[in-house]
């Protein structure tokens, strides 16, 4: 697991959008940029505490942030803050998991997988939820470990099982590391600079952001724009009321832009600067981000080649059992390579899997193994081994998608005419 940092985090100093400045255990300040929310927060379970005046406006709570996180403190071991949206920032990767476990454990001893989910999970600021390939997720993960949860509750599970469990909802989460910098404190120009977003990262919208100013009065296409975006994070005007994009900017859109500002500790003014601007920006990035999150391998059952995978996975499980050895990573990195190369060759599934007699090379065989049709592709095995799963999980989406497009331009090429038939001699009577 690509965890933010081997150094333990003692304060966090500021969260804006996708970035984050901790303070580490050694003095030195860490710069977190990018990635999953789960990942910059060492939050594998995604753990929130909602506020009022959090940057997440689907929820309506009344407690202070101080409230929110002295319950969550009280509550979980490791907890240092919680970012402006109200999830947890632990210490470690370590205290984060543990405290997702000590959730599933104490809060749901008597669910099922399917149960848990739809518990769990629930839809906010980042989307909608998508349960059943979740519990796909967690299934397929614990069968890589080895385990089979289907219709086992978590109260009955072994602790290698729970495990599986916790890994399993991690995957369901989304964990994608960001980039980090580490360096001695920052001074308050240094710290701006730090959380702005990252240049190569800037979006249209961003650039757009950092030239124009809206007030009131003002009226347009990008007016319009601003009051979606607004809309669209839900933020309301004083009397609860969304606003439009009617492309003119009222008392009403002055409003919600107050609303914004202050819950992004901006000045209130209705003013949409330069600052303003940019932060609504990168809001919708991140929002739109965290609900795009990337399926991170191909154990998740959302990856175009999931099924493919899962073939490859139980043919090297066989060879391992054959060979009296319990499946583990090296497993999923083997059944990894295969399906790599097999969904770059066109394969649609895999049927068999075979081994030189060295072991050296692994046969990834589509078809009966004595059709003269059969397909197969090889591997070095000791490659394969080496190369992390999430590698070859992108290559193989990749291949399919490529695939895809190749089958699609065929199949819309124009045919070419049939080549005209002369005439045959006439019979006649």
């Amino acid at each position: 697991m690509d965890v933010l940092s081997d150094k333990k985090v003692t304060r966090l100093v500021a969260s804006q959008g996708m970035t984050r400045v901790y303070e580490m255990e050694d003095s030195t300040w860490v710069t977190a940029k990018d990635g999953t929310v789960s990942w910059r927060n060492n939050n594998p379970g995604n753990l929130k505490f909602e506020f009022e005046g959090s940057a997440d406006r689907t929820v309506h709570s009344k407690r202070s942030k101080e409230n929110a996180l002295a319950s969550a403190q009280k509550r979980y071991d490791g907890i240092v803050g919680l970012d402006h949206w109200g999830n947890a920032v632990f210490e470690s990767y370590e205290a984060g998991r543990e405290a997702q476990k000590q959730l599933i454990v104490d809060g749901f001893p008597d669910s099922t997988v399917e149960q848990i989910v739809k518990g769990y999970s629930k839809a906010d600021y980042s989307g909608a939820t998508h349960h059943a390939s979740q519990a796909n997720t967690i299934y397929a993960t614990a069968t890589a470990e080895g385990f089979d949860l289907h219709g086992k509750k978590v109260i009955d599970m072994s602790p290698d099982e729970r495990n599986a469990l916790i890994d399993g909802i991690a995957r369901a989460e989304a964990w994608k590391p960001g980039s980090t910098n580490q360096t001695p404190p920052l001074t308050d120009e240094q710290l701006a600079a730090a959380i702005r977003p990252n240049a190569h990262g800037s979006t249209e919208a961003q650039q757009h952001a950092r030239s124009s100013v809206h007030r009131e009065g003002d009226r347009g296409e990008a007016v319009g724009t601003m009051q979606a975006d607004l809309a669209a994070l839900g933020f309301t005007a004083r009397d609860g009321s969304p606003v439009h994009a009617d492309q003119r900017f009222g008392p009403h859109t002055k409003e919600v832009v107050e609303a914004f500002q202050q819950s992004h500790g901006l000045r209130a003014d209705g003013v949409a600067g330069p600052a303003t601007l940019l932060a609504l920006a990168e809001a919708r990035a991140n929002t739109q981000t965290a609900a795009q999150a990337p399926v991170p391998d191909m154990l998740d059952a959302r990856h175009p080649a999931h099924g493919i995978y899962e073939q490859a996975y139980s043919c090297v499980a066989k060879i391992d059992e054959e060979r009296g050895r319990v499946p583990g990573p090296h497993t999923q990195a083997f059944a990894g390579g295969l399906t790599s190369a097999a969904t770059m060759a066109g394969f649609s599934r895999i049927d068999h899997v075979a081994l030189s007699d060295d072991a050296v090379r692994g046969y990834a065989i589509q078809g009966d193994l004595n059709s003269p049709f059969k397909r197969y592709v090889e591997v070095d095995v000791m490659q394969a081994i080496q190369t992390p799963l999430a590698r070859s999980s992108q290559e193989a989406a990749t291949h399919v998608q490529d695939h895809a497009q190749q089958q699609e331009q065929i199949s819309q090429a124009p045919q070419a005419p049939e080549p005209a038939q002369q005439a045959g001699p006439s019979m006649t009577r």
